[in-house]
């Protein structure tokens, strides 16, 4: 009888456990903790997950969950549970734009018109400049365990709604990376043919910006049945040897 007992408690408080663990979809329309200026950058928390949401650059209020944008070097969000629980990352829809670039072939062409400028946007230069769009893989997804990175998954320009596979469970942390390529930027394409270059025109434009939205989540619990349930099965063990003794 106590041997039922203690099996039935310990597989109640497994299924407390499990039922506690709720999704959570992050859309910026969540319940919302403080939000923090700092540097530029806002830091938010939704629904117990903190996280940058974008910087006053990039920055779309009732927009999407994270935008971030980059002209020189990556550019991350990270996002975590702020009481510290892990939890599974399921999927997001992710978006990605790139302003990347390969000029066209021989010289650079100049306007004769205009002293050796370069001329408006409906001359030959222009084309020249522009003459092939490039992608490139401009957002990485990676997800943390213990401080070390156990999964990730990277995604070249467009939009989709992504589902994440088994790597992305029991995480830490998640890292949203805006990534550039190995080339040069600039304000002016570069004057050497075949050139691949990120135009950014101004300093409000990126050369690689990402955007977040609609991220389900799964918190794992805390083991908080775990000691009792070891101490459940070390009783019936110890009630098991004690049958077996009285038995001899």
């Amino acid at each position: 009888m106590i041997k039922l007992f203690l099996l039935a408690s310990v597989l109640a408080c497994l299924s407390v456990d499990l039922a506690q663990a709720k999704t959570v979809i992050l859309d910026a329309m969540g319940e919302l903790g403080e939000i923090v200026l700092d540097n530029d950058e806002i830091l938010t928390v939704e629904d117990g997950f903190s996280f940058l949401a974008c910087d006053y650059h990039y920055c779309a209020p009732g927009g999407d969950v994270i935008t971030i944008g980059t002209r020189t070097g990556d550019r991350k969000s990270e996002l975590s549970s702020v009481s510290g629980k892990r939890f599974d990352l399921i999927s997001a829809d992710l978006s990605t734009f790139v302003r990347y670039w390969r000029t066209g072939f021989g010289d650079r062409l100049y306007n004769t018109e205009s002293d050796g400028q370069p001329c408006g946007s409906s001359c030959d230069y222009w084309q020249w400049a522009f003459y092939e769009s490039l992608t490139f893989e401009s957002l990485g997804v990676l997800g943390y365990r213990n401080g070390k990175l156990v999964a990730d998954a990277y995604f070249s320009d467009g939009a989709q709604d992504f589902e994440f596979d088994k790597a992305f469970r029991n995480l830490d942390s998640v890292q949203f990376v805006a990534r550039v390529p190995d080339a040069q930027t600039g304000y002016w394409p570069p004057s050497e043919e075949r050139t691949e270059y990120c135009y950014v025109a101004s300093g409000n434009l990126s050369c690689s910006r990402i955007s977040i939205d609609e991220i389900i989540l799964r918190p794992v619990p805390l083991p908080a049945a775990l000691p009792l349930s070891l101490a459940g099965l070390g009783l019936l063990v110890l009630a098991g040897k004690r049958r077996k003794k009285a038995a001899a």
